[in-house]
């Protein structure tokens, strides 16, 4: 199973522009909010009608603009979870389940199929009003799965829900994912969440696709600028001449370069390739802790995400020496 996207929409402030081919497995989009990865999801979905474009699904086409060809969402069998997981309110979970099932003589082998895949047996009688939230979205889930799309596809799924509920429901999710045979498209902004579920991400920024990848590759080592912002790359410099504004010189050509926090590391004494630094502020987070120094030879700041325990360590105004491999120097393009 595949799915083949080229698609254009005007959207008054950017023009949506994507291209994208995925198989079977899951494949994350990350971006900015207002990039348009919700839009793109449901021109796939046929809630949204493309300007011009193409889409193709297992050799069937939904949508080909120069061929006159839109199909309605009901016959795509393209399946698209919202973020309120839209469930009907005075049907009970067992109903709002079935509600997606096409065929009739295979009902219920397929409700207790999907009830059973989801652990909801004992909530099978319950209204939504009766569910939390997570329950609501394995419901919402399982509703989506049990009509047999081709294409499944999840925008922000764990938005509406408290860290301890994320935690509690998605190892279910990532089982009910996995035992899915076809592709699926899951949009989410929590970095840690795509690492976790997606083989592969693609990045969207205002309306087109800048980078795609297998998700530890795309994670450790970003090409584009927007990319490595996205995934909270604290030190971010210009090259101009083969310096940074860090004073580091390069050997390669590039228009920016890239340092992810955890690979800037702080010592105590001098050493090769350390720079004297100078710690500026210190902030304690819930699992870990950033130190910014700034380089004594060129007055810029760096970033260091250091284990909490290094809270005790380093004072303010205290000297210290910086050391960054340079392979950990990533060379970067883009804005």
């Amino acid at each position: 199973m595949s799915v083949y996207v080229d698609i254009q929409k005007n959207l008054g402030s950017f023009a949506l522009d994507i291209r994208l081919q995925a198989g079977p497995g899951i494949m994350g989009i990350l971006g900015a909010s207002g990039s348009g990865k919700s839009m793109t999801l449901r021109c796939l979905a046929g809630a949204v009608t493309p300007d011009a474009g193409r889409v193709v699904l297992n050799d069937r086409v939904l949508f080909d603009a120069g061929q006159n060809i839109n199909l309605p969402a009901r016959e795509r069998r393209v399946g698209l979870m919202f973020q309120n997981y839209a469930l009907f309110p005075h049907m009970t979970v067992e109903q709002n389940i079935a509600s997606g099932i096409r065929e009739r003589e295979r009902r219920e082998d397929i409700l207790m199929r999907y009830l059973s895949l989801l652990q909801l047996e004992p909530l099978r009688q319950r209204r939504p009003s009766q569910l939390s939230g997570g329950q609501q979205q394995r419901v919402a889930l399982a509703r989506m799965m049990a009509s047999e799309p081709q294409l499944m596809m999840l925008d922000e799924p764990f938005s509406a829900l408290d860290m301890h509920l994320r935690e509690q429901i998605e190892p279910a999710l990532l089982h009910a994912l996995q035992a899915y045979k076809g592709t699926v498209l899951y949009v989410s902004h929590n970095m840690e969440e795509l690492y976790r579920i997606c083989s592969t991400v693609l990045v969207i920024e205002q309306g087109h696709v800048i980078e795609q990848g297998p998700t530890r590759t795309l994670f450790r080592r970003p090409k584009r600028v927007e990319t490595a912002r996205l995934l909270s790359c604290r030190n971010l410099s210009p090259v101009c001449n083969g310096r940074t504004h860090w004073g580091i010189s390069l050997p390669v050509q590039t228009s920016h370069v890239g340092i992810f926090g955890e690979n800037v590391h702080l010592l105590s004494a001098a050493q090769p390739d350390a720079w004297p630094a100078s710690v500026v502020s210190i902030q304690e987070e819930r699992s870990q802790c950033v130190i910014s120094v700034q380089l004594t030879a060129s007055g810029v700041p760096l970033q260091a995400i250091c284990p909490l325990g290094y809270r005790e360590r380093w004072g303010l105004g205290q000297s210290v020496y910086v050391r960054v491999q340079k392979d950990d120097m990533l060379p970067l393009q883009g804005k």
